[in-house]
């Protein structure tokens, strides 16, 4: 994966407790931004599963997510409302529960992204 030079260094000094970072509003792309960053709060790794859940929905849905939306109605609806694109009725039960759980807006209830990658390794599994 590629982070198309939005990545943004863990840095000490900007580390204020286990895994949990100063936040800037300036990192990442808006698309794909947690709501903890984009809030400027403490943030840490669960920050990228949120990222990487919106992209695996991409990669699976074959869409873009929150297409239309002006940079406003994105804020208010994502942030504030909570909204997330749907998942598809057709996809199994496991990948929909993992990506519900990967964009939950509250950090601590997201999965560790071994836990993501576990799921995504026993469905391709059972899929081939």
């Amino acid at each position: 994966m590629f982070d198309f030079g939005l990545a943004k260094e863990l840095k000490p000094q900007f580390q204020v407790d286990i895994d949990q970072y100063k936040g800037r509003m300036e990192t990442g792309s808006r698309r794909y931004m947690a709501p903890e960053v984009y809030s400027s709060d403490l943030y840490g790794l669960p920050a990228d599963v949120y990222s990487f859940t919106v992209l695996f929905w991409q990669l699976l849905s074959l869409q873009l997510p929150f297409k239309g939306l002006s940079l406003e109605v994105y804020a208010h609806k994502v942030y504030v409302k909570k909204y997330r694109p749907a998942v598809k009725r057709n996809w199994s039960k496991k990948l929909k529960k993992i990506i519900v759980k990967g964009w939950d807006h509250n950090p601590s209830r997201r999965p560790k992204m071994n836990d993501f990658l576990l799921t995504l390794e026993e469905y391709l599994t059972f899929c081939y």
